[in-house]
């Protein structure tokens, strides 16, 4: 299985423009940005944001983590996504690129 090296520039990246069509960890972590962004400038700001795209570069890492658990051991235990809530993709990502 191909393991995506992630860095922190692709991170940052994706934690401002990018947007998941289910309201996942990833996608909890972009709006919390989304209320960070509209933050003055300050240290405390800079501070969130780099605390933030650590949190992503996390969640990544064990989202293909767990792909690969579920790849290699035919692992069924968790629950594939069924239950996370759908987001409006199309609206989130215009909002976000917007502001860029």
């Amino acid at each position: 299985m191909f393991k995506k090296v992630y860095t922190r520039e692709e991170i940052q990246n994706s934690l401002m423009k990018e947007a998941n069509r289910e309201m996942g960890i990833c996608e909890k972590l972009r709006t919390i940005y989304d209320v960070v962004y509209t933050l003055p400038e300050s240290e405390q700001k800079t501070n969130i944001t780099e605390q933030l795209v650590d949190a992503l570069l996390m969640a990544k890492k064990m989202s293909d983590r767990f792909a690969y658990y579920v790849e290699t051991y035919h692992d069924s235990t968790g629950h594939q996504g069924r239950h996370l809530k759908a987001v409006n993709q199309k609206a989130l990502l215009q909002k976000r690129k917007e502001r860029v």
